[in-house]
């Protein structure tokens, strides 16, 4: 956890500025079965919780902005980022360049938690 905390505050400091793109104050838009809610908004990071239901996915495709997604609770989270399969581990945090073709996606039995540290 101590980990997590660190990587968390390390990233949330380099990253330069807000995102509007996809989340508007605490409101955003998403797939069905997969909710957020931003707890960082501020000029220079944003920050989602998102959580994934079971069978729950995002449509394929770019974003517009910089994204570190890291990992709150462990299950079988399918995620490709430019045709690569990312493994899915609690804590371990990975990135996704902007523009670059991915897929998320709950292929577990629970509800899967996670973090996204966004930069435009």
């Amino acid at each position: 956890m101590k980990r997590l905390t660190i990587a968390i505050s390390v990233l949330s400091l380099t990253i330069a500025s807000a995102l509007y793109a996809q989340v508007v104050g605490s409101r955003t838009t998403s797939a069905p079965g997969i909710t957020r809610r931003v707890v960082v908004d501020e000029r220079t990071v944003q920050v989602v919780r998102s959580t994934y239901q079971p069978g729950a996915a995002e449509p394929p495709g770019p974003h517009s902005f910089d994204v570190v997604i890291v990992p709150l609770s462990a299950g079988f989270m399918e995620v490709t980022v430019a045709g690569k399969r990312i493994p899915w581990k609690s804590g371990e945090a990975f990135f996704i360049r902007r523009g670059v073709e991915h897929r998320v996606a709950n292929k577990g039995r629970r509800p899967i938690d996670f973090i996204s540290i966004r930069n435009p």
